[in-house]
């Protein structure tokens, strides 16, 4: 049980601290074995207490009341959850309740309180929700659009660093081979792969950790998420092309190159 530091100060004032407090005079809520108990008590203290009134055209069964709050009863049937306000019984009902006008004001306003915070953070899971499915849905269609983007190469590794590997990349070619029919018209298609003939002189940095060594060749994917800066063994400073090896390391550079550009246009707008 729950007790106010404003109570226990003033049953030990007034010389009552030894009795427990009426848990109803405190503002309980009662509901499960509780009610039961509670009901009964009032019906056994109050031999003469008038039937309680009808609800939507229906008496009030004892049986049905569901939970008891210094604002009124919950009354739980075949139509439904209602709420009856102590307000809307007789004198005598109130009483053998123990109402009380000012805790069921307050009690009143603190299921008004409490509802509007459950709507608000009803409404706050709910955007929460909306946002992260409409998150989803972007970061899939990113995925495929970066995933067509791709290309497959033979890479022979110039050197390595604690982001990736650069090297000369030999490209693998798609060509289609047309397969006619009986009748001389084109049946279907053949997918064929090669090689580029020879690697061309560009060189190329490739994210991510690589168990492999300089001279090495070897085959990847790429996807294209920008470009990467080293420092040549000649001292001059060389910009490349970048890519991943694979859809989900590509979308989180590309994200990454996205906040840091945001960064940048917010500290322009502030000088």
């Amino acid at each position: 049980m729950k007790t106010t530091l404003a109570t226990v100060l003033l049953f030990i004032a007034t010389g009552l601290c030894t009795a427990e407090p009426d848990p109803f005079a405190l503002g309980k809520i009662y509901k499960g074995a509780e009610l039961r108990t509670k009901l009964s008590e009032i019906q056994k203290a109050n031999k003469n207490l008038p039937n309680l009134p009808q609800l939507a055209g229906a008496p009030i069964e004892w049986s049905t009341i569901s939970q008891i709050d210094p604002h009124g009863i919950k009354v739980m049937d075949s139509t439904g959850i209602r709420k009856v306000p102590f307000a809307a019984l007789s004198p005598k009902v109130r009483t053998a309740f123990g109402y009380d006008e000012r805790k069921a004001r307050d009690h009143e306003e603190q299921e008004k309180f409490d509802a509007e915070i459950a709507a608000s953070q009803a409404e706050r899971d709910r955007k929460r929700v909306d946002a992260e499915e409409r998150l989803s849905v972007a970061r899939r269609e990113a995925k495929e659009a970066l995933f067509k983007q791709r290309r497959f190469a033979q890479l022979r590794v110039l050197f390595k660093t604690d982001e990736g590997v650069a090297g000369f990349p030999r490209y693998v070619l798609q060509s289609f081979t047309p397969k006619l029919s009986t009748l001389g018209t084109v049946d279907r298609y053949d997918k064929t792969w090669s090689l580029e003939e020879k690697e061309g002189d560009e060189v190329i940095f490739i994210y991510g950790k690589w168990d492999v060594a300089d001279g090495e060749k070897y085959q990847v994917m790429l996807i294209p998420v920008g470009t990467y800066s080293y420092t040549a063994v000649s001292g001059a400073r060389k910009t490349v092309r970048s890519f991943a090896a694979t859809v989900d390391e590509a979308l989180e550079l590309r994200l990454a190159e996205m906040r840091e550009d945001r960064k940048d246009v917010a500290a322009e707008e502030k000088e």
